[in-house]
């Protein structure tokens, strides 16, 4: 049977580790997979006669789980994730029935969820996959032409468990009612305050997670991965056809202060939920590092630049800030 009968799912844990029955169910655009990380250690001691390693001489185990979601971002329902993807998470409202959920860096030490997901074996029955002490190790948002809001990330799990071995039942989904995508139309980008006309944007960042914490300790399971270092690989890139000097100039500048540009990037949903105010997503980056904004040609094409850079923390402004409008009361 094909994908169209599989779902994802998700809930904050309490406990890392523990499994809370999945209750936020996402539209994905590929079937989500869950799989286990697998160890084998193998002794290489020697037995004479013997020339390979021997059955007898290897332990298996199991050392965690991960998988990897895209999704289109919708208009209810997705602020859940800026918790595990930034680390703090506040709210205000309402307007028109509308909340705003404000992501910040913070810690991420206690954000963890338990992810499932069901695939179809060919006959159509479902299997179960729920993977326990999820985190986010890596997102990105990004946005085309003639595309929509995408969100991407990568998850890692402490372990996973399967419904026919016993394990997690497979929740019943329900999908937040009335939820519709942002599209490149609502979508609108400004460096400088100044808007700039793009052919596609991104953001993204690894979360310095360290997901090896494993220990002699009668079990392989992991404890759960903490951080071991500043997030300084929040990355934009950007695409527009080449019609002035100015960001090549910052790419060249000769002082720190000459590289700098505020980037804000807006994406305006086409229908209000509540009210007449319209859902919205807004990415802020008050300083980011103009990196690379190389002139590019393939032959008689229009010559583009190409825009890429990093968030950097000025000590007054967070590095970056996404808020999302919705109907959602709480993220």
């Amino acid at each position: 049977m094909t994908g169209l009968l599989s779902q994802f799912a998700v809930v904050d844990e309490v406990t890392y580790g523990t499994v809370v029955t999945p209750t936020r169910f996402y539209e994905v655009n590929n079937p989500v997979v869950i799989l286990p990380v697998v160890g084998r250690t193998t002794a290489s001691a020697l037995r004479s006669g013997s020339r390979a390693p021997r059955s007898a001489m290897f332990a298996p185990y199991v050392e965690g789980a991960t998988a990897s979601v895209e999704m289109p971002v919708p208009t209810i329902g997705w602020g859940w994730w800026l918790k595990h993807m930034l680390g703090a998470v506040s709210s205000s409202g309402a307007v028109d029935s509308n909340y705003t959920h404000t992501g910040v860096l913070g810690s991420l030490t206690g954000d963890f969820f338990t992810g499932q997901t069901a695939l179809p074996f060919s006959s159509g029955t479902l299997e179960g996959f729920t993977g326990e002490g999820g985190k986010v190790v890596k997102w990105e948002l990004s946005c085309d032409v003639d595309g929509h809001l995408t969100f991407m990330a990568d998850l890692d799990f402490e372990a996973v468990n399967t419904s026919s071995g016993g394990g997690t039942a497979i929740a019943t989904p329900s999908y937040p009612a009335g939820a519709t995508v942002f599209s490149w139309t609502g979508g609108a980008i400004t460096f400088d305050a100044g808007s700039i006309e793009l052919k596609d944007f991104s953001v993204s960042c690894t979360n310095p997670l360290n997901t090896g914490r494993r220990f002699l300790r009668g079990s392989a399971l992991k404890k759960e991965p903490l951080e071991q270092g500043v997030r300084d690989n929040i990355t934009f890139t950007a695409s527009a056809e080449f019609n002035a000097m100015t960001f090549y100039n910052k790419w060249i500048a000769a002082t720190p202060a000459g590289t700098l540009a505020a980037i804000v990037a807006t994406f305006t949903g086409p229908i209000a939920h509540a009210g007449t105010t319209l859902p919205q997503l807004v990415i802020t980056i008050p300083v980011g590092r103009i990196d690379d904004a190389a002139p590019s040609s393939s032959g008689a094409d229009m010559i583009m630049q190409n825009y890429s850079g990093i968030a950097m923390d000025n000590a007054s402004a967070q590095p970056i800030t996404i808020t999302y409008r919705t109907t959602d009361v709480t993220p």
